[in-house]
């Protein structure tokens, strides 16, 4: 190179210029690049929400599904209990009608068939407790 061209004014205005144009030109490739990936990234983020939108309605509807069964059940325990506490209300009425009618030395009158009131009921724990809870409450109340 001659002296005189890096001296030059214009010489160096253009290859300043030229300088500017490539990193300006370097700039938008970079900002261009990173909005694609950014574009990429969010199309991903949003099939991925998508999917977990999908898993979780699938969730809840296996819950309620679930959640239906259960209140079958519990009704239908619900409905056993009841009529398990209305045949020992029963039998507890009985017996206090058959303490009072007996005399005092008299031998003590045959409870009512709890055993075959136990052998309908299906062995289901909650039940066999109550059961047993409520035993203990009507031998205190006979005692």
């Amino acid at each position: 190179m001659e002296p005189w061209m890096m001296t030059d004014p214009r010489v160096l205005l253009v290859s300043v210029s030229a300088v500017d144009a490539a990193l300006v030109g370097a700039l938008c490739w970079v900002v261009g690049r990173l909005r694609s990936e950014r574009r990429e990234a969010q199309a991903a983020h949003r099939d991925t929400l998508e999917r977990l939108r999908e898993d979780l309605a699938g969730l809840v509807t296996d819950a309620d599904i679930r959640s239906r069964a259960l209140d079958g059940q519990l009704e239908m325990r619900e409905t056993r209990l009841r009529s398990l506490l209305d045949d020992i209300g029963g039998a507890e009425s009985w017996a206090l009608d058959a303490r009072r009618a007996r005399p005092a030395a008299a031998e003590p009158s045959r409870r009512p068939p709890a055993r075959d009131l136990a052998a309908r009921v299906d062995e289901d724990p909650a039940e066999a407790r109550l059961r047993r809870d409520l035993r203990k409450v009507l031998a205190a109340r006979g005692a």
